[in-house]
């Protein structure tokens, strides 16, 4: 398992422009997710893979894109951050239209923060994950998504894949993506059934529509659901820190 120095602080950091934005405009929780940056010394140079002399092209570039995808599941939640704060500035301001289209982007921005985790838990933990190739001759850890994750159950993920607000908040994202809009209420809510089914009433079917008993303030929906992807990354961070090492046994690699 990896460790890290007693004295070790995120906010001591060496970061970019846009992580020390995260980090210290936006005030997100992203600890464990600098501990693991720490543990495979950011993933930006194959160099620091040992021993040099037998570390193969793809080990490399598989190495590579564990820097690209905890790059991008960071970034995405800052602008999960910036999103969530323009819905409450919408609604006060009574923009239903922009509301709209900042929920359709906070849920977006959700399913590609999940996939790129998947994608790093896939990386770490599988051992086929540097060669395996689909049936088109394309690596599998270049199209692997949240969703192929479940089927996998790996252990120390399971978890995570059984969570049920996960599940509810990928549902709202699928049904803003390949449903019809859903209309906003009054005081701008929702159905509860938007966490739970795809294609809801058709909202000028006044007949339909008055069958939806209970409703969701957006404004308490979306920092619910950011506050609960600000924990959720944190964690899955802790667990792939601790796992950093099953990487390196499986491409018989060290790290730094």
């Amino acid at each position: 398992m990896r460790l890290v120095s007693e004295d070790f602080d995120y906010k001591n950091c060496n970061l970019d422009l846009s992580e020390r934005y995260i980090r210290d405009n936006l005030g997100l929780d992203i600890e464990n997710w600098a501990k693991f940056r720490h543990g495979i010394y950011v993933g930006t140079d194959s160099k620091v893979l040992k021993p040099r002399k037998n570390v193969t092209k793809d080990v490399k570039e598989t190495y590579l894109e564990l820097g690209k995808s905890h790059y991008e599941v960071i970034t995405t939640l800052g602008y999960l951050k910036i999103s969530m704060l323009a819905i409450e500035d919408q609604i006060s301001a009574k923009q239903s239209f922009l509301v709209f289209k900042l929920c359709k982007e906070f849920y977006f921005h959700s399913g590609c923060l999940l996939d790129n985790l998947a994608r790093l838990i896939y990386i770490i933990v599988d051992n086929k994950s540097v060669t395996k190739k689909d049936s088109r001759g394309c690596f599998v850890r270049h199209w692997f998504d949240w969703g192929k994750l479940k089927e996998k159950k790996y252990p120390g993920y399971i978890k995570f894949c059984r969570s049920k607000k996960i599940k509810e908040i990928i549902n709202v994202r699928n049904q803003m993506a390949h449903s019809w809009r859903c209309i906003i209420g009054e005081n701008y809510s929702w159905p509860e059934a938007i966490r739970n089914n795809r294609d809801l009433k058709w909202p000028y079917d006044n007949e339909g529509w008055r069958r939806y008993k209970k409703w969701l303030c957006i404004k308490d929906m979306i920092k619910f659901d950011f506050e609960y992807l600000e924990k959720f990354q944190n964690n899955v961070f802790k667990r792939l820190f601790q796992d950093i090492s099953r990487f390196e046994k499986n491409n018989k690699i060290f790290i730094g």
